[in-house]
């Protein structure tokens, strides 16, 4: 089952039928490593992989620019995500509860940050900011309650470490 339907998914993105708002999915335990390979894809669509437990790895493509509200929320195994450097913006909620991801670099064309992106990320003990955020939203990192440093960028002429 898991192959098949990994198939028909791959085939879906690969022939531009489906933009990654795959909120159709009902057996949240198939995927374990996503590596999405489309080299149109532009964004991944608000709840695309919300509740998808098992799933423990992202890669994003190159030409990916925005992350959808609550696109990977709840992803509880989650533990790397690869952004590429054509990512902008990650919507609210984004990777809301995702407690096993422990840190997270963002890349330069990251410029804003949604309200709850992180919120409930209780593993989390890291973040990097490169020089181009402008705009992180309200609790964006609420209740990460391991989180030992935040590190900002000496060119981010937004924000600073202390």
């Amino acid at each position: 089952m898991k192959n098949i339907f990994t198939w028909i998914l791959w085939i879906l993105l690969n022939l531009n039928i489906l933009v990654v708002n795959i909120d159709f999915i009902t057996n949240k335990k198939l995927f374990n490593n996503l590596e999405i390979s489309i080299w149109d894809l532009t964004s991944i669509g608000n709840s695309a992989f919300k509740g998808c437990y098992s799933l423990e790895s992202i890669t994003l493509p190159d030409g990916v620019t925005s992350i959808g509200n609550s696109a990977f929320s709840e992803c509880n195994s989650l533990t790397s995500i690869k952004f590429p450097k054509s990512v902008a913006s990650v919507g609210d909620s984004t990777f809301y509860k995702c407690s096993s991801l422990k840190s997270i670099t963002l890349p330069d064309g990251i410029i804003s940050i949604g309200d709850n992106a992180f919120c409930e990320c209780s593993s989390m003990k890291s973040i990097y900011f490169q020089d181009n955020v402008e705009s992180i939203g309200f609790e964006a990192f609420d209740k990460c309650n391991k989180l030992e440093s935040i590190t900002v960028s000496s060119g981010n002429s937004h924000y600073k470490s202390i």
